[in-house]
């Protein structure tokens, strides 16, 4: 699949592939274009069908917007983040139900943390 990625106001071009490890799928976000344009959000898709949002990059949560057991959409807006006092706002890959929270707020993560284990529906 080819994409266009705009990083700081500058366009990229990238292909993503999806990678089949075993059980595992990596899926690349099809969030909508009126998704806040400081977002970013990746899904890797288990063996059982649950769908684990991993962190894209290091930082300090702010805000959890979601709980367990609510329904949510493509591109709805998960939590927001900040790295060096710039904010992200990390959005569903899919529309679903979010099964686990495994964050909290002010809670400092990693790149490949994940944050979010969600239902696909």
């Amino acid at each position: 699949m080819k994409y266009s990625v705009v990083v700081d106001g500058e366009r990229f071009d990238a292909t993503i592939e999806l990678v089949d490890e075993g059980n595992a799928v990596t899926e690349a976000c099809n969030a909508p274009a009126s998704a806040a344009p400081a977002s970013a959000c990746a899904g890797v898709l288990s063996g059982r069908g649950d769908i684990m949002v991993v962190c894209p990059m290091p930082g300090r949560i702010r805000d959890l917007t979601v709980r367990i057991g609510q329904k949510v959409n493509l591109g709805e807006v998960l939590m927001s983040m900040e790295k060096m006092k710039f904010g992200n706002s990390i959005v569903s890959p899919v529309s679903g139900m979010v099964k686990q929270v495994l964050v909290s707020k002010d809670a400092n993560v990693e790149a490949g943390d994940v944050l979010f284990v969600l239902v696909r529906q």
